[in-house]
């Protein structure tokens, strides 16, 4: 989950192709958030996870050798992108990630797709600067399905 502001909340339904663990799905959200903040021009980032494992990769200074060597494309997007930004990586405890449990629910029986990006913040205006953000995020083996933007 990636908190870009106060009074915004974006959500992103996202599909990885060849994903070879939890591990790596967690990493390429990660890398997906960290895209998207990038795209938005967000100056000022907190990005929660909850996996100690990769956090403790990621908060190490050498982060050349990932214990699994598929997720090293993401963690370098990540950790590439978080050193232009003020940005912080917090480690959750799974239990306080209910909002991801429940966002990872409704996106498997959600029908919504990307071209129907749903916006219900008024700052938007007409034409949504999530959806323009969305169309500049390229990240191999990553789709996103669908988003929403609420304020």
């Amino acid at each position: 989950m990636v908190e870009a502001a106060a009074l915004q909340a974006i959500y992103v339904k996202a599909q990885l192709q060849r994903c070879h663990s939890v591990l790596m799905g967690e990493a390429a959200a990660l890398a997906l958030g960290a895209s998207i903040v990038q795209a938005l021009q967000i100056s000022h980032c907190n990005f929660l996870s909850d996996s100690q494992q990769l956090v403790h990769f990621l908060h190490q200074e050498n982060q050349q050798n990932p214990f699994q060597w598929r997720i090293k494309p993401f963690t370098q997007v990540f950790t590439n992108i978080a050193a232009t930004i003020q940005s912080q990586l917090f480690k959750i405890n799974r239990n306080q990630n209910t909002t991801a449990d429940i966002l990872t629910k409704q996106a498997r029986s959600s029908m919504l797709t990307f071209q129907n990006c749903n916006c219900t913040r008024p700052l938007c205006g007409p034409i949504c600067t999530l959806f323009q953000a969305l169309l500049q995020v390229d990240l191999n083996s990553v789709s996103i399905l669908a988003a929403s933007c609420c304020g």
